[in-house]
């Protein structure tokens, strides 16, 4: 079940996430390019995701072909991230912070980010108060020598 569109702004406010993080899924901006990936859900109100009726999703953001829910019909609440044309295979997340992270991963190491996208993820991690943001301000400061151990190690601290 898919809640309706004027239902999230609700929801959102309503989930226990710090509040910067609420700010950025209600009103993302252009600040930098990483901010520039959180678009508002529009795509996914367009269509039934049958694949999915067992979940109550709340998107909370697209980016690219890829929608970001929160399944608040679970218990605890799970969080994922699914592409529109495979809905069914879809990365599963405990916390808004791991998809936040995921983000940023994105952003930095599979996008093939350079320092600058390192500097804009970090200032959007410290802006967000991302948790354990001393550990995650070593991998961005030194991301071309991150292995994905080092990444996960963060990603299962937080």
């Amino acid at each position: 079940m898919n809640l309706q569109r004027d239902s999230r702004e609700t929801i959102v406010k309503s989930m226990p996430w710090r509040s910067e993080v609420v700010e950025l899924l209600l009103n993302p901006t252009a600040e930098c390019g990483l901010t520039r990936s959180f678009e508002k859900p529009n795509y996914f109100y367009s269509t039934d995701w049958p694949e999915l009726d067992e979940k109550t999703l709340v998107p909370l953001w697209e980016h690219f072909e890829a929608v970001y829910c929160v399944d608040i019909k679970s218990n605890p609440i799970e969080f994922i991230a699914f592409f529109i044309e495979f809905p069914a295979e879809y990365d599963s997340f405990k916390t808004i912070d791991q998809m936040l992270f995921h983000m940023i991963e994105l952003y930095v190491w599979e996008y093939g980010g350079e320092e600058q996208e390192a500097k804009e993820a970090l200032e959007f991690a410290k802006r967000l108060r991302m948790p354990n943001i001393e550990q995650l301000a070593l991998l961005l400061n030194d991301h071309l020598n991150c292995d994905e151990d080092m990444i996960n190690s963060y990603k299962n601290s937080i």
